[in-house]
């Protein structure tokens, strides 16, 4: 994934997507630390500087970032909760600042949703502000905007879906709070991807028991969203 990032960052959007990697605890001031390598990476020189003037310099540099991609986001698992706070108010606030650039964030082989609802638990901070801007999340939907055509079309990008399944495409696209579009294009792409890594045609019975696995998980996590 960091690889794929890293290739992705240096050839897409002309230079307007910077990436940078989150470090373990380790120091008294991670977020601090945090701050100084996306300095580095917007090429802003914070050596002997106050800790403000580097942010206030990279949110100027930020202006004409696309795209952000934060690596290695579980590390958030070693970093005080006061720190995590400073973390997620500035991404939310001042990296994807209402949406004026995109924030990606990878993980790798921890369950960062597990880590965010234990640390809402102990804090009782508002994550849903953070997940709201940062996935899309759709709170109101008509389902009279949505056409069955458009779902019926975007699904032909993968294969012919009976009419059953793309009623059940229909219903996760129309479905407030869950991210219209964007979750039922990943339902796809994912069951694509394991019907290409099995050697199979990909089915109706693929699509509807990943449809199944996706709510069940979403279910599960639900109040990563109140």
């Amino acid at each position: 994934k960091s690889i794929a990032a890293r290739e992705y960052t240096i050839r897409n959007n002309s230079g307007r997507t910077i990436m940078t990697t989150l470090k373990p605890g380790g120091t008294s001031n991670p977020f601090g630390l945090f701050l100084r390598d996306l300095a580095h990476e917007c090429r802003v020189d914070g050596n002997g500087k106050r800790i403000m003037t580097v942010r206030y310099q990279v949110r100027e540099k930020l202006a004409t970032c696309d795209l952000l991609i934060i690596d290695e986001f579980h590390q958030i698992e070693h970093w005080p909760d006061k720190v995590v706070q400073q973390l997620l108010d500035f991404i939310r606030l001042e990296l994807h600042e209402d949406g004026e650039r995109g924030v990606v964030l990878i993980a790798t082989n921890s369950d960062v949703r597990s880590l965010l609802k234990s640390f809402k638990g102990r804090t009782q901070y508002n994550l849903g502000q953070l997940l709201g801007r940062m996935c899309n999340e759709v709170r109101e939907i008509d389902p009279q905007d949505i056409p069955f055509d458009d779902v019926k079309a975007l699904s032909q990008r993968y294969f012919k879906a009976s009419k059953a399944t793309l009623n059940k495409l229909y219903d996760i696209a129309t479905r407030p709070k869950i991210g219209h579009f964007g979750l039922m294009l990943d339902i796809l792409n994912r069951t694509w991807t394991d019907a290409k890594l099995s050697g199979t045609a990909m089915t109706d019975d693929m699509v509807i028991a990943k449809i199944a696995d996706t709510m069940a998980d979403l279910k599960a996590h639900a109040s990563l969203y109140t």
